[in-house]
């Protein structure tokens, strides 16, 4: 029963990042209005999600998995929020790209930091040890989400009538 949670958990923790990812760079260039900037804007967001691994694991070895998980989401929410109301000027958008890279984190880091705990829960119910078992399916089930992820940004851009290569996009876009 853990693995189920946790497999559940995972699975939708990656359909949001992976959906997040994939619109990063069209939500800088078409939103934000800042076409020349968007490699810029990710390099920020990909260090500072590599810095936040480190906070993150201090703050999850101090408060606890759980605990963790709620503060990151609470403060990935409100970041989303923000999102909505920021202005496209680069000195704005490089301050929050790195809050929101190192926000992301955490999303990453605590379902894989969770797994063994539900590997050694498992072998101390029924004492056989399945961990590549387990490990399969997680990995099945996060490329799963992805997949789906990936699925459903491209029929959202197909939808607003998204053209690759097109240097202007439709106002739905």
């Amino acid at each position: 029963r853990p693995f189920q949670y946790l497999q559940c958990l995972d699975f939708f923790l990656w359909m949001g990042i992976f959906s997040i990812e994939a619109n990063t760079a069209l939500f800088v260039q078409y939103s934000l209005g800042l076409r020349n900037h968007v490699q810029n804007v990710l390099v920020v967001f990909m260090v500072a999600s590599c810095f936040g691994v480190l906070l993150w694991h201090y703050v999850m070895t101090n408060k606890g998995k759980k605990p963790t998980l709620a503060i990151a989401a609470t403060l990935f929410f409100g970041f989303a929020l923000s999102q909505m109301f920021i202005p496209g000027a680069l000195y704005v958008v490089l301050p929050l790209a790195a809050l929101g890279g190192s926000l992301f984190a955490p999303f990453i880091l605590i379902p894989w930091s969770m797994l063994p705990d539900v590997v050694d829960d498992y072998t101390l119910e029924r004492g056989v040890s399945m961990e590549s078992l387990f490990v399969g399916l997680f990995t099945f089930f996060t490329n799963i989400g992805k997949a789906i992820a990936q699925g459903l940004t491209a029929f959202a851009l197909k939808w607003a009538d998204y053209k690759t290569g097109r240097c202007g996009q439709p106002e739905s876009v």
